[in-house]
């Protein structure tokens, strides 16, 4: 090829590279300016959403008092949206604004709440095609109804969950010590309800504790342990008495002879019977208001919708708005223990922290440090909460506390109505307190003479709907 002709190739080459160059340049700058325009669309939108969310939730709570629901919902758009925007405009909508919100509550139910929220966005590349924004919203609904405590565990006085071990040893105190379920360490303590535990229940020696309802065990804690046998004089007679595995953790001597340590009914009638088998031995077999249940009974948060409904419920709350119902919520493991008494407010059972540090900020609430009392806790480790100073609850009064991971313990004598709830711990119930409501923990262990126990839902499904504790939910 002779070199002009080389040269002549070699340039139409590079005029079609500019040509195509020069084409994508600008379709390359439009797809990058429509990309900026739409992400910010996009991310307008979900700032939106993420402020209507945390204003509806907090809003709702409000809903029969209007006052505090506009100032709710307003503060809570604005402390989501302010690092994003200048202002906000509260009202309703006029599309002219460049920031504003809107929010009604449904006048037919009085239990919904919607909260609307406008932005517009200006355009970088398609203002150049006229476009200069585009408006855009988000909108959150919420419901408020009392929530129900109906998880299967809330019908019984007393859940113990923890499932003795299947090597249970019946003549080794301390296994008995270990590995119960439920432990009546004293004489005459009264169950009034029915009672639900997966392992053993020990008693100190012949004390005598009464049941008025239904023992229900379940079928692995029933069979824990193995069988053995005993040989006596009794009447002058030796005898032999097989022992199978059954919910009674401890044995030995009463009314002069060997038996199983056992609950009594009203009519002080002991939870099992002797027999006498075809072997010519004796055994204990349990009257009919032992029940053996198929399956364990599981306690746990995560198992349980109604508990966790309430649990999220209280976490999703601002510090605010739970001082202003008397919640306290940590979960924070690394928190330590807690210790909980009842203070000088005449109203049941108005507990404070008897740790300073664990005071909330008088930033984060309205309420003077004085008057700062709580009805319900919930902690992630052990607690121990006194009632020496609460007066005796009235008919509406109840309290919930629960340990998340901990133990619970009441050491005093003052009746407690409500919910105690240990998930994974033990609850320990000191003094000749009263407890009138639900006992639930992996163990319970009652400890002096005259304890007694009431069941009853506080937080229940009613024919009439739910009494307790508020709960909101978001509308899909």
């Amino acid at each position: 090829m002779k070199p002009w002709k080389y040269f002549l190739h070699r340039s139409r080459q590079s005029g079609d590279i500019l040509i195509a160059f020069a084409v994508l340049i600008p379709l390359l700058c439009a797809l990058g300016g429509l990309t900026l325009d739409v992400g910010n669309i996009y991310v307008t939108r979900s700032r939106l959403q993420n402020a209507t969310d945390s204003a509806v939730i907090a809003g709702a709570y409000q809903i029969g008092n209007s006052e505090r629901v506009d100032q709710t919902v307003q503060e809570y758009l604005y402390s989501n949206t302010r690092q994003a925007y200048d202002s906000v405009i509260y009202g309703e909508k006029a599309p002219e604004a460049e920031r504003t919100a809107s929010y009604t509550i449904d006048a037919s139910k009085q239990n919904e709440l919607d909260v609307t929220m406008y932005a517009k966005v200006p355009f970088s590349f398609l203002r150049f095609f006229g476009f200069k924004s585009y408006d855009v919203s988000a909108t959150s609904k919420a419901r408020i109804g009392q929530q129900g405590l109906t998880d299967e565990m809330f019908k019984y006085s007393l859940v113990a969950a923890h499932k003795s071990s299947s090597d249970y040893d019946f003549n080794n105190w301390q296994s008995r010590q270990q590995d119960y379920g439920l432990w009546f360490d004293a004489e005459g303590m009264e169950i009034e309800g029915d009672i639900m535990t997966n392992g053993k229940i020990v008693f100190n020696q012949s004390a005598k504790s009464y049941l008025k309802g239904t023992l229900n065990v379940s079928k692995d804690g029933a069979s824990a342990g193995k069988s053995f046998s005993q040989s006596f004089w009794r009447n002058n007679v030796q005898v032999t008495k097989d022992y199978d595995p059954t919910v009674w953790g401890a044995y030995g001597w009463n009314n002069g002879q060997m038996e199983w340590y056992t609950l009594v009914d009203e009519n002080g009638d002991p939870l099992t019977k002797e027999i006498k088998k075809s072997n010519g031995h004796f055994t204990d077999v349990n009257t009919d208001k032992v029940v053996v249940q198929d399956k364990n009974i599981d306690i746990s948060v995560e198992h349980n919708s109604s508990i966790k409904a309430l649990l999220d419920s209280y976490k999703s709350m601002s510090v605010k708005d739970r001082e202003a119902q008397h919640i306290y919520y940590d979960d924070n493991r690394n928190n330590g223990s807690y210790n909980f008494s009842s203070s000088h407010t005449r109203v049941y059972p108005a507990l404070t922290s008897n740790d300073t540090g664990r005071i909330v900020s008088s930033k984060d609430t309205d309420i003077p440090v004085w008057n700062r009392y709580y009805t319900t806790i919930v902690v992630p480790n052990d607690i121990q909460v006194s009632f020496e100073n609460s007066p005796e609850p009235g008919s509406d009064d109840f309290a919930i506390i629960v340990s998340l991971y901990g133990n619970i313990h009441i050491p005093n004598g003052v009746t407690f109505r409500g919910i105690l709830y240990a998930p994974n711990g033990t609850v320990r119930i000191d003094g000749t307190a009263k407890i009138d409501g639900n006992v639930i923990a992996q163990q319970i262990l009652m400890s002096t003479p005259g304890q007694s126990v009431r069941g009853k839902n506080y937080v229940r499904h009613t024919t009439t709907g739910y009494t307790g504790t508020p709960v909101v939910t978001l509308i899909p």
